[in-house]
């Protein structure tokens, strides 16, 4: 919870309370523009899901990568739709985002992320509510917050992998 009202503090030093504001209006208003893309008809491309992640996310999860570098990497993922995902770092959920439109109908993805981790690591808690919206179909996306140098985190996704 302490991560939690220090990203509010921060948001409100930042960008003030009208900054503030808006960006609670966007977290308020994202989950509507996710799902109504994920309702437009036709499958969507690669190229179509890095864009959303790009702009009509309004930034909220912005893939890291440089935006060409990584619709390389998923444009070419999806000519073979992985079963298995592990995603060390979620930062904002941009990749996994991505990640999850590409990966097979039946996919099992694991996120694995050090809360507070001096690399901007640690999404909030209500970020989960965002990152549950992201599987179609019958993937599994199982969130997991740990070191990933630890043996408990390499225990809890043993674990979440079923071995």
């Amino acid at each position: 919870m302490k991560f939690e009202f220090d990203n509010v503090i921060r948001v409100a030093r930042e960008q003030g309370f009208l900054g503030f504001i808006r960006k609670c209006f966007l977290y308020i208003v994202f989950p509507f523009r996710l799902y109504a893309f994920r309702r437009s008809p036709g499958e969507k491309t690669p190229r179509e899901l890095v864009e959303f992640s790009f702009t009509v996310s309004s930034g909220l999860i912005k893939p890291l990568q440089v935006k060409s570098e990584i619709t390389d990497l998923i444009e070419r993922l999806a000519d073979s739709p992985p079963c298995v995902i592990l995603e060390i770092g979620t930062a904002v959920g941009g990749t996994l985002f991505l990640f999850l439109g590409i990966a097979d109908r039946n996919a099992r993805v694991v996120s694995l992320d050090l809360p507070g981790g001096i690399h901007g690591g640690g999404y909030p808690l209500w970020r989960v509510l965002i990152y549950k919206m992201f599987p179609t179909g019958k993937q599994r996306l199982h969130l997991v917050r740990d070191d990933s140098h630890s043996a408990e985190g390499l225990e809890q996704v043993k674990h979440r992998l079923g071995g």
